[in-house]
């Protein structure tokens, strides 16, 4: 028997039907970037007014404690000229949004089981990090978000 993998909030992967029904609503709502409502209870942060990922155009939203699956801007390497730090789009990570904040915008989220964060450590950047610990992303590093895979 597949152990269940549970997240830090004690919480398993959402069920799709409950997504679906969310964002139907999430749909009809006139939101910009940034705003946070409240739906059936969940905190629902407007990632995106607009998107177009070949399948038509949507808005981005990401619901506090729903599964999802994202990418963000990862450390990838350091400048040797400027010393800065040089983001690159990530993999989709598969996981689930654990918190969704307005100050400072974004949220916390945690991969599932088989989805990690690239690393944070000057050293190891670029490379695949070995942690599952849910982290915050705020709302200008994320690159794409959603719920695709279902």
């Amino acid at each position: 028997m597949e152990e269940t993998f549970v997240y830090e909030d004690g919480s398993i992967d959402t069920p799709k039907e409950e997504i679906i029904a969310l964002d139907a609503l999430l749909q009809d709502l006139e939101a910009k970037p940034g705003e946070i409502h409240i739906i059936n209870g969940r905190s629902c942060l407007c990632i995106s007014g607009v998107v177009n990922y070949g399948g038509g155009s949507r808005r981005l939203w990401a619901v506090e404690g729903h599964s999802a699956q994202l990418t963000y801007l990862a450390p990838s390497r350091i400048d040797e000229k400027t010393k800065e730090i040089i983001r690159s789009p990530s993999r989709y990570i598969k996981g689930k949004c654990i918190k969704v904040s307005n100050d400072p915008v974004g949220v916390r989220f945690q991969p599932n089981e088989n989805s990690y964060w690239m690393s944070e450590e000057a050293e190891t950047y670029g490379r695949r990090s070995d942690h599952q610990d849910s982290r915050f992303s705020s709302l200008n590093l994320i690159v794409r978000y959603d719920y695709g895979w279902y």
